[in-house]
This record gives structure tokens, sequence and C-alpha cells, in this order.
């Protein structure tokens, strides 16, 4: 049985996220502010994001309804 690429994907981002979720703590610990682990990871998720998008050859959609639900989906998750 071959496995599909986007479960190969997921299994490796879960794995991934469950290595960083253990050794998040090491800098904490000796005095590192957690918010900053947080912003550093998400800084350094910048990349691979333009690579899956390159991959994909994904294009940024400028008409009304996809304006109208990035809208919807700011504000519901903002008053979340």
């Amino acid at each position: 049985m071959k496995l599909k690429p986007w479960l190969v994907f997921a299994l490796i981002t879960t794995l991934f996220w469950g290595v960083w979720g253990a050794f998040i703590e090491i800098p904490e610990k000796a005095g590192f502010p957690a918010t900053m682990g947080y912003i550093i990871w998400a800084i350094t998720m910048i990349v691979p994001a333009m690579v899956a998008l390159k991959r994909i050859s994904w294009k940024l959609e400028t008409n009304k309804r996809a304006i109208l639900y990035g809208l919807l989906i700011g504000i519901t998750g903002s008053a979340g």
C-alpha cells in the first residue's frame, strides 16, 4: 500500500510538533520568555509555508467572495 503525499506531510508535521512541544520548555527553564519561543517559531515557519505554497502553485485570490470570506474568518477568529 502506497501512502498518499498529504498523509506523509501530515505525519511529519505531527512528529515535528511533538518534538517542538517536548523541547520548548528547555529555553523557558533557562529564563527565556515563553512568548519569545512562540514568536521565533512563527517567524521560522514563514520559509516552509512559502515553499509549500510555491510547490502547489498557489495564487492569491482577490475577488469579492474571497475577500468576504477572509474578513469573516478574521472577525470571527478575533471575536473568539
